[in-house]
Parts: C-alpha cells; structure tokens; sequence
C-alpha cells in the first residue's frame, strides 16, 4: 500500500483512529504524571500505536507524507525511544515510495542516544544522518526532548530543518522552546482527543480573525479558541480600521492574525507578526488545519 492510498485527511483519520483503537490514548480522573512532571487526566502511550502493524504503517504514511514536503530534508531520527520506531518505518516506506515513483524522495533513519555509549565507537548518535534532517517524536509535551535531539544533531555539523510530531500536548512555552530553534509541526494536538474536543487552556494561540471572514472567529470560538473578528473590536471600540492598526494590534496583544490578505501578511512578517493564510472561504477547522501546519503559517514566530 502507497503511503498516499489513504489520502492525507483520510490518513489522519485513521491514524486517530487508531490512536484510540490501539489503547493508546487513555483517560483518568486520577491523573497521570507525565515526563515533564506535569499531572494530566490523558496520557498518550504511542509505544502502543508503534508496536500495531497498522497503526506502525499508518504513521509512518502521515509522517512521510509531510516529511517530504520539507525542503532538502534528507534524514529522520530523534532522542530514544519514541522515535526510533517511527523513524525506520518512514525510511523504508520512502524507498518503497520512491521506487514507486522516483520522484518521492527517500530519508536515511537514525536516533539519538541519551548518554553516550560508555564501550566501543561511543557514540551519541546511531545510524545515518545526512543533513537537513527532521527531528520526530510520538508525543511532545514540554518539548525538552526535541530539543536535546536537535543539540546533538548539530553538533555534529547537521541543520534541523523541522521537528515534527504525532501529538502536541505541550503549552505556549513548550511550543516557544521549540520554536527558538526550528519549526515545530505536529499532527494532533491533545485537544483533538479530549472528550469535548476543545483546547487545553493555553495551549492554542489567541486569533484574531480578519473581517473577510464573517462569522469565523465564533465558529473557532465554538471550537475552544480565543478568537476576535476585526468588527468585533470596533465595536468595542478599539481602532482597527487599516491594515498597520490591525496587524499592530495582532501583535501587541500577542495574537495571529488570520487573513488572506497580502498587504496584511507582507506588514506582519515585516513585524514579525504570527500570520496564517486559511484561503479563500475557509471552515474553521480549515484554519485549525492550517495553525498545525507551518506551511499556512506567513511569519513562523509563533
């Protein structure tokens, strides 16, 4: 089976599908205690999901599917353990694509040790890297792993291009931490298993919604974000009535701006303001699409 049999929507259904299927996802009153030593009511178990044929394969298509739309990315590893599954069925689902077709790329495989091996080569990284390479995990939370993944890695002398996972579930400080090195892009995020499907409190960025877009910034609201239409200010009579007030107020207040605008997005990324570009007559899971893939993003200072 192709990675793109599927289709990438389909592919992500059925991954969190499987997500669940496989137990992975799991939900308690009591809490759980995560790496970071934060308590959570869901834990995500993704060695469940690795350890399942299809859900291994499932992944691996998703991921692959992303990971060569990465410019020059060459190679896929990450800090032990979680990576280390995902990372060599993505490479060898990428030579089977590219003898498919040889314009699918392929990716070396690799991952990174957390203490250097005390015998032998001791080495801190094991199995080929060639660089760009693109750092994957199963679940990021305070993104403290990735982040010593992408240390080793250059290191050595290579560039990470991007970090991608399957599950996001850390906050605006875990996705900056990221972000001060590379571009941080994930499939899910915690919210999209929670039972009512909402953001975690401070996990998503406040949005706030050109005027374009009639009635968007409630449907988003609907959905757990903290969103404002452009109309919405002025009627509390806050001055957003061209574009420099209105990307200055995105950026004073911390917020993306969600336009498509180009005069807009050319001010933001001049300002260095977090800009998504959802197109023409977007849902607002189209913009939600588009918050997790930094490929929508104009100005990735997220």
């Amino acid at each position: 089976m192709g990675s793109g049999d599927l289709g990438a929507e389909a592919g992500r259904r059925r991954l969190a599908e499987l997500v669940r299927s496989t137990g992975a996802f799991k939900h308690s009153e009591e809490g759980f205690k995560l790496a970071s030593g934060k308590i959570s009511k869901h834990y995500f178990d993704l060695r469940l999901l690795s350890g399942d044929p299809e859900g291994l394969h499932v992944a691996a298509g998703v991921l692959y599917n992303r990971i060569k739309k990465v410019p020059g990315a060459k190679s896929v590893g990450g800090l032990e353990s979680g990576s280390i599954p995902l990372a060599a069925a993505v490479s060898q689902l990428s030579r089977i694509e590219h003898e498919r077709d040889p314009a699918n790329p392929t990716f070396t495989s690799f991952y990174v040790r957390k203490a250097a091996k005390e015998h032998g080569t001791r080495k801190m990284i094991e199995g080929k890297v060639l660089s760009p390479v693109v750092i994957i995990d199963d679940v990021i939370t305070s993104g403290m792993s990735a982040v010593r993944a992408i240390d080793a890695v250059k290191e050595e002398g290579h560039k990470c291009a991007r970090v991608m996972c399957i599950i996001f579930r850390g906050d605006r400080e875990d996705h900056a931490r990221i972000h001060q090195k590379t571009t941080l892009q994930s499939v899910f995020r915690e919210a999209d298993f929670t039972e009512d499907g909402k953001p975690t409190p401070g996990s998503s960025p406040r949005l706030l919604v050109d005027a374009m877009y009639g009635g968007l910034a409630e449907k988003l609201r609907k959905l757990g974000y903290e969103a404002e239409d452009v109309k919405e200010l002025e009627a509390r009579g806050i001055r957003a009535r061209n574009d420099y007030s209105i990307f200055m107020r995105a950026k004073e207040e911390k917020m993306v701006l969600v336009s498509r605008d180009g005069d807009l997005c050319d001010g933001c990324v001049a300002e260095g303001v977090p800009c998504v570009n959802p197109g023409e007559n977007p849902t607002a899971e189209d913009v939600v699409a588009a918050l997790n893939d930094p490929a929508g993003i104009c100005c990735k200072k997220l």
